[in-house]
């Protein structure tokens, strides 16, 4: 994906003191939810969320926000998969925004995709030949039941 590697580093250059403090509080909250095993899609999602919105470009930002809808049921599933995985290339992203190293910081977002694609391909592979999503689940009534937001 392209579009995260070049907002990361327009926030990069963008960012103030508070942004990087946003951006840390972020990860930090993701690193606890991680120890406490207790991590959903939006303890990582509001790490890229903070980044985003140390770009101050509102085009962008919309954007960034309609991807990251988009791709949160399979951040749920890095979430319950590769969690440790996730925190450390997180860190690896803030290390190199605090650093001012636009190369370094493209090359860990860049990093972080190949742990998730390999997350959702396991998945995949999990599920039955021919089969292209979970099954449904179903309540005691014997009715589909609907996941919470």
């Amino acid at each position: 994906m392209m579009f995260e590697p070049a907002f990361s580093v327009m926030a990069m250059e963008r960012a103030t003191d508070e942004d990087r403090q946003r951006i840390r509080a972020a990860l930090e909250r993701l690193e606890s939810a991680v120890r406490k095993g207790s991590q959903v899609a939006d303890d990582d999602l509001a790490f890229h969320l903070a980044i985003l919105q140390a770009t101050r470009n509102p085009l962008v930002i919309r954007i960034g926000e309609t991807i990251f809808q988009l791709f949160t049921p399979s951040i749920s599933v890095s979430m319950r998969t590769i969690a440790d995985r996730a925190v450390r290339d997180h860190r690896r992203i803030y290390e190199a925004f605090c650093l001012g190293n636009a190369e370094r910081l493209r090359a860990a977002v860049l990093g972080s995709y190949e742990g998730w694609k390999k997350s959702l391909y396991r998945k995949a592979a999990a599920r039955p030949a021919g089969q292209t999503r979970p099954p449904e689940r179903r309540g005691a009534r014997g009715r589909p039941v609907v996941p919470a937001p």
